[in-house]
């Protein structure tokens, strides 16, 4: 009966503890959010209202029409590095190229980041290819009512990594 008893309380104690252990964790996850304020953009749309409201001129864009999405996440890696130096004071980072993923549902749906790389070519057609493949990290200057290309510079992505 003792025994009974002991594992009865362990049940009715396990999941105070464990309750306990998961909104500490919630608590870590929000202290991390509030100290990484770090945003970046998947919608240059989104990248351009964020630098007019913050007062920025400057949007960069790590671009690729590489429909594989093999350089997404290195992208992602290198708008994060960028973001943790001085450039950050004076620019907004978004990063817009396919992500690879391949939904398997059916009806299969496109690459959730296909309109996004549309709605940037069609709003800045000098920039497209129609064989290259490659990244490019494009600047974008940011007026109040203008967007414009200052530069863009391919990158070599191949053997890096920036996490």
């Amino acid at each position: 009966m003792r025994i009974l008893l002991s594992l009865l309380s362990l049940l009715l104690a396990l999941p105070a503890a464990i309750g306990g252990e998961t909104s500490r964790n919630k608590e870590e996850e929000s202290e991390q959010a509030a100290e990484d304020p770090s945003c970046i953009h998947h919608s240059y749309i989104s990248a351009v209202s964020a630098a007019r409201n913050s007062g920025k001129d400057t949007v960069i864009v790590l671009f690729s029409e590489d429909k594989s999405g093999k350089y997404f996440s290195q992208l992602v890696d290198l708008a994060k590095t960028m973001e943790k130096t001085v450039l950050s004071q004076y620019a907004e980072f978004s990063v817009i190229s396919y992500t690879g993923i391949s939904l398997l549902i059916y009806p299969p749906l496109p690459d959730p980041m296909s309109e996004e790389v549309a709605k940037f070519k069609h709003a800045f057609p000098e920039l497209t290819s129609s064989s290259d493949d490659n990244a490019y990290m494009v600047t974008l200057s940011v007026s109040p009512h203008n967007v414009q290309v200052m530069d863009t510079v391919p990158l070599d992505l191949e053997h890096k990594n920036f996490s």
